[in-house]
């Protein structure tokens, strides 16, 4: 098998991309539909994703500064539940400026592709370096 040598917390790594990614990529579809639903403008959609993606960097620049010092799980549990509570203030508010501060503070980079990941995408990336098998850290990338 040719990769034997990739550890379980490996796969189960680039697994969790896996399906992030593909709900990232289809939030974007949905999110633009849903929003436009409500009435929103063109405009007011495209502000309203590009909040999610300053959230988004946002919240990347701050996992280097507090990751090492809190701990990588937390800080995806702590990410993941931002994003939670941003996705359901989707079901109760309509106001525009609230959406697109709950956008901000949940980094809804709704765009799919590889800069979507977020807070999530440097703590996998350290986590993968720190898993695999030294000789094996570029090929694992």
């Amino acid at each position: 098998m040719p990769f034997q040598w990739v550890t379980k917390d490996a796969w189960l790594i680039m697994a969790a991309r896996g399906l992030r990614n593909f709900a990232l990529g289809s939030i974007a579809i949905f999110m633009v539909i849903y929003l436009k639903e409500l009435g929103f403008s063109l405009f007011q959609v495209g502000a309203f994703l590009s909040a999610g993606v300053a959230g988004s960097g946002i919240q990347t620049f701050m996992v280097g500064l507090v990751s090492d010092r809190l701990g990588r799980r937390w800080i995806l549990v702590g990410s993941t539940l931002l994003a939670g509570f941003a996705g359901l203030s989707l079901m109760f508010f309509n106001d525009f400026l609230m959406l697109a501060i709950f956008a901000v503070l949940g980094g809804f980079a709704a765009s799919g592709g590889p800069q979507s990941g977020g807070a999530a995408q440097p703590l996998e990336q350290a986590s993968l370096a720190d898993v695999a098998p030294q000789g094996k850290r570029t090929d694992l990338f």
